[in-house]
């Protein structure tokens, strides 16, 4: 498959190619349609017919599948946060705050507030949402799992975070912060539009959805699960 230069499919100035500005723009198509109808229910067809491609088969040209869409889209996205999350990494073992689950969180979630689409929408927040909750692990096209070499920032927190958590199997540390995005993209809305919080601000509905995290990550563990551990039936993770 052809693969689009991580450099310039994260820069809006960067000197693209032509074939690279086509992939770039049926990205951020997809993006959009993906985000509006959800991911299995658009076809290659109706993403290069909505970029006004004349050739139909456009992204099977430069993709070849979905799936291969999908893993790019999620790569590119995710490659464009790594500038941020690399700085608030940074700044947290700075402040000695290395296995601080609030931080942890924050690096995994503020990011998405910046990444909006062309249209002033944070599609991307809903696209990744429905990967993780509907499609993963089936597809395991993330660069966090396919090739977290390409995200180091993002892999680095997520070890943290395991560490942080050492004394729960790692499925359990998965599916908590699986569910802690998923709370944090179910609100994006209140945090951005003051009129939807009623009365509530955003940065008090942030703060608040943060502690809601928080909660969750660090709750105690289901009954079956401590006596997993204790038995010898499963091993708590060290990263």
């Amino acid at each position: 498959m052809a693969r689009l230069r991580d450099t310039s499919i994260a820069s809006e100035g960067a000197r693209l190619s032509r074939s690279d500005r086509t992939r770039l723009e049926l990205l951020r198509v997809s993006e959009r349609l993906f985000a509006r109808h959800g991911i299995e229910s658009v076809s290659l067809r109706q993403i290069a017919q909505e970029a006004g491609k004349a050739n139909t088969n456009a992204v099977q040209y430069h993709f070849q599948s979905k799936e291969n869409l999908l893993k790019d889209l999620l790569k590119w996205r995710s490659i464009s946060m790594e500038p941020m999350r690399e700085r608030m990494l940074a700044d947290a073992i700075e402040h000695g705050q290395r296995l601080d689950v609030r931080r942890h969180l924050e690096i995994l979630c503020l990011p998405l507030l910046d990444i909006i689409d062309d249209e002033g929408n944070r599609s991307f927040a809903r696209v990744l949402g429905e990967y993780l909750f509907r499609m993963w692990p089936r597809f395991r096209v993330h660069p966090a799992d396919d090739d977290p070499t390409i995200v180091p920032a993002l892999s680095a927190t997520i070890a943290l975070l395991h560490e942080r958590l050492h004394y729960m199997p790692t499925a359990v540390v998965r599916m908590r912060s699986s569910t802690c995005l998923g709370m944090f993209i179910n609100n994006l809305d209140f945090f951005a539009e003051p009129t939807l919080t009623d009365n509530l601000p955003p940065a008090a509905a942030l703060a608040e959805c943060m502690e809601m995290m928080i909660a969750t990550m660090l709750a105690p563990m289901a009954p079956q699960d401590v006596s997993a551990l204790q038995g010898g039936g499963a091993t708590a993770p060290t990263a």
